[in-house]
């Protein structure tokens, strides 16, 4: 009887569900113009800890009400990527590239009311 086939192991997942950036409509324009995502300098490390190759990530504007996604890290994060951008406030920054067609949902339901059960938007991981 010939041996039994190895199996090959199971394909690495990433333990990451993803992480969520937050902006607003004249953010938003930056993120998309330099194609980066922005954190403050305080939050670098939890960026560096929680996002790699492999993160799905995703955009919420807080004003329009819209998340954007999915993306996928293009390169470490890294600190001022875009020397300057987000007028300096939010200089821990990890470049962007879309993963699969992109997409758009809106997060508010009828009459503008948030879909999302959170107060205080917050980047973070999800």
């Amino acid at each position: 009887q010939p041996p039994a086939a190895a199996k090959s192991p199971p394909a690495k997942q990433s333990s990451k569900a993803g992480f969520m950036f937050v902006c607003d409509d004249s953010t938003y324009e930056e993120c998309m113009t330099h194609r980066i995502f922005g954190l403050p300098k305080a939050q670098f490390a939890t960026l560096r800890s929680e996002v790699d190759a492999d993160t799905s990530l995703y955009l919420f504007n807080f004003r329009s009400g819209q998340i954007f996604g999915v993306f996928r890290c293009n390169g470490p994060p890294a600190l001022d990527i875009v020397p300057g951008a987000y007028q300096n406030r939010f200089p821990a920054h990890v470049k962007w590239e879309l993963k699969g067609e992109g997409a758009c949902v809106a997060a508010r339901g009828e009459g503008g009311v948030s879909t999302l059960s959170w107060g205080r938007p917050v980047s973070g991981p999800l």
